[in-house]
């Protein structure tokens, strides 16, 4: 592929390729490449996000939902959430699929989003879906919007203690390119422990 063929929708539909992204846009591709790299494994897996909406993530569900347009032929479902433990919630539900014998799927990929203070709001509910345990062939990541500077919070935020509070392991990625990479492996941690881990995503990075 050369310059000229490139189009700004291969960031969501070429497989191996060199992309253009915002940290917001490597975020929007890291489930459908998980998505792309179990089918290639032949792995029957979908994929769930569901969050509610904050700086430095405030665009990540739109971004998805432009994502997913983009590659219809694939099991991703997007479902914005009233407030961030109804999310966390949802994605709890996406791990259990698989103990239905009517299931479609191997597993299910969960994401939830949200920045800090949504994050402690919402901590009695993901304490319980990490309890809960994740499936060998899904796995959740949590997307944790960080704005440490309070460039457009009222207060300064760190998410990584209440974390750590959770049993949530974090991974702090320092670019988007980190953040794709970061994001593979923090789905693997989880399907490996049967446990949620998290990306914690700082402004400058977003």
């Amino acid at each position: 592929m050369t310059i000229d063929d490139y189009t700004l929708s291969d960031r969501y539909t070429q497989e191996q390729t060199t992309s253009f992204l915002s940290g917001v846009q490597a975020l929007a591709r890291l489930p459908l490449e998980q998505l792309m790299a179990d089918k290639n494994n032949g792995l029957n897996t979908a994929a769930f996000v569901s969050g509610y909406p904050g700086s430095p993530l405030g665009g990540y569900g739109d971004e998805v939902d432009r994502a997913t347009s983009i590659n219809a032929d694939l099991p991703l479902r997007h479902i914005p959430a009233i407030n961030e433990e109804h999310a966390a919630t949802a994605v709890m539900g996406s791990q259990l699929v698989t103990t239905r014998a009517d299931a479609l799927h191997q597993g299910v990929v969960g994401v939830w989003y949200g920045k800090a203070p949504g994050l402690e709001r919402a901590s009695d509910a993901i304490r319980h879906a990490v309890l809960a345990g994740t499936g060998a062939y899904g796995g959740v990541v949590a997307l944790v919007g960080d704005d440490p500077g309070a460039k457009s919070s009222t207060v300064p935020s760190n998410s990584t203690d209440i974390l750590a509070a959770l049993r949530i392991p974090v991974l702090v990625p320092g670019d988007p390119a980190a953040l794709l990479e970061l994001g593979r492996h923090a789905i693997s941690m989880s399907r490996a422990a049967g446990l949620w881990a998290s990306v914690r995503v700082v402004a400058d990075v977003a």
